[in-house]
């Protein structure tokens, strides 16, 4: 009967909209549903322990002059227009518009976008916000121990390389600009191989093969500098563990220098 046709359908909608609300309320994604104005209609319980609690009635996201500070007027622009807007990673502390907010300040992921009218114009927006605090702070600690690693790669007494299977050098401190004559930015255009003659390479070749293996070569080459000059290096070469192979050149023209020069006494010496 139509009666119990339109019994059916009151209960399956009924059963939707609970479902929905169950996305809503268990979903582990801050959820913030406004009206076209940009004024908060409904928050799960995520939202209110990322922000501390919920949007009083006179703020709109519209208008939220922390995101406008940050150059987002446009994203929100495109929002209104009914686009999804994926903004970009932003810092955020509730506490700065709101006195009685928590002072959290959180990292943010944000998406906004549109549901609509059966006349097809947007009337709601849905917000779902992903805290990034961790990770912002992951990557800030990684910058800086990145940074700390090149301060010290740049304090150390020998050339260091860093190069990939194919010979590019990726990686050189301070002292490698200074051994080659090169400076840091063209020292990354180059590959190892281009410091080495063909009769170095040939007499001393390349044991890619050895330190593929795990083995840790220790050499003495003659480096063909920038302006054509040799430097002797001792040159100590291993593969790390992210599959670079890095290298340390110690400059030995002076170590070399002195062994010639005792030689050469020697004999002078043997006859006194």
């Amino acid at each position: 009967s139509l009666k119990a046709l339109y019994d059916k359908n009151i209960t399956e909608q009924m059963q939707s909209e609970m479902i929905l609300k169950d996305i809503i309320a268990k979903n582990p994604m801050s959820i913030q549903i406004v009206d076209k104005d940009g004024f908060t209609l409904q928050v799960n319980s995520a939202h209110t322990n990322l922000f501390g609690s919920v949007p009083p009635p006179h703020y709109s996201v519209f208008t939220d002059s922390k995101l406008i500070e940050q150059g987002y007027e446009g994203h929100i622009k495109r929002c209104k227009t009914g686009e999804v807007v994926h903004f970009p990673d932003f810092y955020y502390n509730a506490h700065d518009l709101f006195p009685e907010f928590p002072d959290v300040p959180v990292w943010i992921r944000m998406v906004i976008f549109p549901l609509y009218d059966s006349n097809g114009i947007p009337e709601r927006f849905v917000l779902m916000h992903e805290n990034i605090t961790d990770r912002k702070h992951a990557e800030q600690a990684l910058k800086e121990s990145e940074e700390n690693y090149r301060i010290l790669l740049d304090l150390a007494p020998v050339s260091i390389f860093q190069g990939n299977e194919k010979g590019d050098i990726i990686m050189a401190n301070k002292k490698a600009s200074s051994l080659t004559g090169c400076t840091k930015e063209e020292l990354l255009t180059k590959n190892i191989r281009d410091f080495f003659s063909p009769f170095v390479l040939n007499k001393t070749p390349l044991r890619y093969d050895l330190l593929d293996k795990g083995e840790t070569i220790t050499i003495e080459r003659e480096v063909t500098r920038k302006d054509g000059s040799i430097a002797t290096v001792e040159m100590r070469s291993r593969k790390m563990p992210n599959n670079t192979y890095q290298s340390f050149m110690t400059d030995i023209r002076e170590r070399k220098q002195a062994e010639i020069e005792f030689n050469q006494a020697t004999p002078i010496l043997q006859k006194l």
